[in-house]
């Protein structure tokens, strides 16, 4: 357990070394805005690269502190987070669409999403930071009508919103995407005779992937289709709603094309990320509320690092500081960009303090009471051993007292021989005397 506090000690200093940086960062990138400082000419490097020189130098630093070890274990480490079930479609055919919002503790790494979601278009959206408060209603389930035009409309206002937001939060978003046959296996039976899933409305749960690596500098989108997920073997897709008639990487760099499948390189002003679910649909069109299926989750770039605390069976969760991506104030638009990012690490580096701080207090008066349970106990034993060497004691009093006794018995027994042998004697003799005469 004192090692473990030793851990949490370095922890919190190492911490304070960060919001040094951190602060000295702030003041670089404030120096930086500055539009009377000098650039490099001629070679020579001028105000703005000397502060860009001394900002990288900072943020090797970070990258140094965050591979640091005690004993062998990293102090610090990522946050997973699964976000499958908060935008999950139930089985239930509703417009109701789905959002759920979670703190990663970091501004960058690598969200991978696996959606299945049939001829019927569906969309996912993936937000840093939370939605504004005037967009909630749309994801209150009771607010919508059960009309399926009014809701279908009602949709499409949302859907218009999601994209106006996109330009200042967003990351990523499929668009409208489609795979062939139904999002789940519709029909069991058909399985039996048709194996290899020849039928179109027969296939089950032909996952797209997406994988979207990023950070406040950059972003980048790895796409992997379901073999069966291909134009060339199912044909065009003929649902209304839909705005691609095409599948997999087709259907891919179509709606890129036409602006509805987007990603961003994200400000980095927030350690929280948003997604949303929705059925996609289209004015004039019938209601699209068929479901899909979806399995998304966030990996850190840090490694994994939930830590066993000895003597409770407890988990410390691994917490973690930004190492702030654009590492360089050049100009004045990528300044801009930092002071953000580092508004928002600083948010996160105050929790982690503060968590750290409650782990310190909690684990330091968990050895005192350990410590004082050890004080308790061997005073406990101190009485026991005191208890037993009294009873000891009293024992051997009592035979030593037996054994005196008995000694003076033997002594009194002897000593009356002595009296009465010579007694006997004398009256012997004095008989045989008697005798004679």
């Amino acid at each position: 357990m004192q090692n473990f506090v030793t851990f949490l000690d370095t922890q919190q200093k190492t911490l304070q070394q960060v919001r040094g940086i951190y602060d000295r960062m702030s003041v670089l990138a404030h120096r930086a805005l500055d539009p009377s400082l000098s650039t490099s000419v001629g070679g020579v490097n001028g105000d703005k690269e000397l502060l860009d020189k001394e900002f990288g130098e900072l943020s090797d630093e970070l990258d140094e502190m965050l591979n640091r070890k005690v004993n062998g274990q990293l102090l610090f480490g990522g946050i997973s987070a699964d976000f499958t079930e908060g935008v999950t479609d139930d089985d239930m055919a509703t417009l109701t669409p789905y959002k759920t919002t979670v703190d990663v503790g970091t501004t960058s790494g690598t969200m991978t999403i696996k959606f299945s979601t049939g001829r019927a278009p569906d969309q996912i959206f993936l937000f840093q930071g939370e939605l504004p408060d005037s967009l909630n209603s749309y994801f209150d389930a009771s607010s919508y009508s059960g009309d399926d035009n009014d809701d279908r409309d009602r949709l499409i206002e949302l859907q218009d919103e999601l994209y106006d937001q996109f330009e200042d939060q967003g990351i990523f978003t499929t668009g409208p995407w489609a795979t062939p046959g139904a999002a789940k296996e519709i029909d069991e039976t058909k399985l039996e005779t048709d194996p290899l899933g020849n039928n179109h409305n027969v296939i089950q749960r032909n996952y797209d992937t997406f994988e979207i690596k990023f950070n406040s500098c950059e972003i980048d989108v790895t796409k992997k289709f379901d073999v069966d997920n291909n134009s060339a073997r199912w044909g065009t897709n003929p649902h209304p709603t839909a705005e691609s008639d095409k599948y997999g990487q087709e259907q891919y760099d179509e709606l890129k094309n036409l602006g509805l499948l987007k990603e961003r390189s994200p400000d980095g002003d927030s350690t929280l990320l948003t997604m949303v679910g929705l059925n996609y649909n289209k004015a004039g069109k019938n209601a699209n509320k068929a479901i899909y299926e979806i399995d998304a989750k966030f990996t850190p770039s840090l490694p994994y690092n939930d830590i066993a605390v000895p003597s409770t069976g407890s988990i410390y969760p691994a917490i973690s500081f930004g190492k702030i991506d654009c590492s360089h104030i050049s100009s004045s638009e990528k300044a801009k960009k930092v002071l953000a990012n580092l508004e928002a690490e600083i948010e996160n580096l105050t929790n982690s303090m503060a968590q750290v701080a409650a782990s310190q207090r909690r684990y330091e008066n968990e050895i005192h009471h350990m410590e004082d349970m050890e004080v308790v106990n061997e005073a406990a034993a101190g009485k026991i051993t005191d208890a037993d060497y009294a009873n000891e004691a009293t024992a051997l009093a009592k035979k030593s007292i037996k054994m005196g006794l008995a000694a003076q018995v033997m002594s009194n027994a002897a000593n009356l021989k002595d009296v009465l042998i010579p007694l006997t004697t004398e009256h012997f003799r004095s008989n045989v005397l008697s005798s004679t005469l």
